[in-house]
């Protein structure tokens, strides 16, 4: 991310991003700091890229973050910062790390034997990819389907926040918008738009994707694989 940047550029550029990070992240309900484990993350990348004091700044920087007072932090940016875009749907995506569940979760299925699973999206091969998230799921907690196949992933976002927001929106094959507005949960690599699908399978209640290009309708992961239904429902707002 900073390859090409001079090492003063890079530790200019992490601060800013840090100091973003810890404004946007907050969240009234429940007064969660999010995205603080990509702040984390960002300020230890850079200790093989810069010197180690310049280094350790931004690690302090991003304890002091995630240290802040939520009540002070929710109060907005200060003089001249402008203040982040308000989300009006109820509901907003939460970064997580290695089954870890956030407060407010939106819970959309189920395994055979009754185990939540969480609508949840993740990085994958250049594309944000929706699936599903739960403390049970190995090797990373979330899981999206990929390329016929099913792939763990240990970084995702789950969806949080009012559920009464949302609404359920049957559908059979390929996605048709009409009359209703789905929730946006992510892309492909090419960047065509794709949306959060449930749909009953061997017992369960998947979470996968669905989109317009998906022609067989939604394709989620299970049983170590990528799989397609043509009967489902996508996630949109109530």
């Amino acid at each position: 991310m900073f390859g090409d940047l001079e090492d003063q550029d890079r530790v200019d550029t992490a601060k800013v991003g840090l100091e973003d990070l810890g404004r946007a992240g907050i969240i009234k309900e429940g007064l969660v700091l999010e995205g603080l484990t990509c702040v984390r993350h960002r300020a230890e990348d850079l200790v093989d890229l810069v010197d180690t004091d310049r280094s350790k700044d931004l690690v302090d920087l991003a304890d002091s973050v995630s240290s802040k007072d939520p009540e002070v932090l929710a109060q907005g940016p200060g003089p001249g910062q402008q203040r982040p875009a308000q989300n009006t749907s109820g509901t907003h995506w939460v970064t997580a790390t290695d089954g870890f569940i956030p407060s407010g979760a939106v819970q959309g299925g189920t395994e055979k034997d009754g185990t939540p699973l969480f609508v949840a999206r993740a990085m994958y091969k250049g594309g944000l990819h929706p699936g599903k998230a739960g403390q049970h799921i190995q090797d990373g907690g979330c899981s999206i389907g990929w390329g016929h196949k099913e792939v763990n992933v240990r970084e995702y976002q789950v969806l949080c926040g009012d559920a009464s927001k949302l609404r359920w929106v049957k559908q059979e094959g390929a996605l048709s918008v009409q009359g209703f507005k789905p929730v946006d949960a992510g892309h492909e690599e090419t960047g065509e738009p794709l949306y959060v699908a449930k749909a009953m399978y061997d017992g369960s209640q998947q979470l996968g994707k669905c989109a317009p290009h998906i022609k067989k309708g939604m394709a989620f992961a299970y049983g170590h694989k990528e799989r397609t239904t043509d009967e489902y429902m996508v996630l949109a707002h109530a």
